[in-house]
């Protein structure tokens, strides 16, 4: 590879860091604002939105994250070059092409549906992944430095963690039904809101502590 190009993939590899965690924080710091029963709903709602706005950040980096990784990769073992990694990101061009279709039409019916194809698409692009690194790292497959391995095998674990999250996500719209019904439903919205908070925090770390050690064994290389 060019040593031009390669250097711009490395810092292109940099940016998604950086905006991953950065775009993920913003969206903690946002959720601790929406369930907080004295502002109004309609306030939690626009909470809501800049939310969901912040939250494709991470979820756009997510997606680059395989192309750059696998290109940089290239160059330590990765077999997957040429047509093959071409097609990688022809691949995830349109993945995130459907990222932010879901995005953009999430009130509409076509993106419920959309949304069902994006989460098939991550179990299996995450089960891919994860199996692809674990057979590296026990020694079957064409990567042999057991640092990138182990990147690719936490990348796939960083997926299916995204994948609980969510799932999780999927009940915030019924709180806030309840909420807006008042009365003891509203009582019971703001319980299932608080407990929707306390249920997203053990994955959300967890992609924050797997991406800090992905970073740190691709600057180290430790093994």
């Amino acid at each position: 590879m060019d040593p031009f190009i390669f250097s711009f993939v490395k810092y292109l590899h940099v940016l998604l860091f950086v905006y991953w965690l950065g775009g993920d924080l913003g969206v903690w710091m946002t959720g601790k604002q929406m369930i907080r029963d004295d502002l109004s709903l309609d306030e939690r709602l626009r909470i809501r939105q800049v939310g969901a706005l912040i939250d494709m950040a991470p979820r756009v980096c997510l997606v680059l994250m395989i192309p750059v990784g696998f290109t940089l990769g290239s160059a330590w073992g990765s077999q997957l070059d040429g047509p093959v990694l071409l097609l990688l990101w022809a691949f995830c061009m349109v993945w995130l092409w459907l990222v932010w279709e879901v995005h953009w039409k999430k009130n509409e019916p076509i993106g419920k549906t959309l949304g069902s194809i994006d989460l098939k698409l991550r179990y299996v692009i995450g089960t891919a992944i994860l199996g692809y690194g674990l057979y590296n790292l026990v020694g079957g497959g064409p990567v042999t430095e057991k640092w990138l391995a182990a990147k690719i095998t936490l990348y796939g674990l960083i997926i299916y963690n995204g994948i609980v999250l969510r799932k999780i996500a999927g009940n915030w719209q019924t709180a806030f039904d309840m909420i807006r019904a008042g009365g003891e439903q509203r009582v019971a919205g703001e319980l299932q809101m608080k407990a929707n908070r306390r249920r997203v925090e053990p994955p959300v770390l967890t992609i924050w502590a797997l991406v800090a050690i992905m970073g740190f064994l691709g600057v180290t290389k430790p093994f």
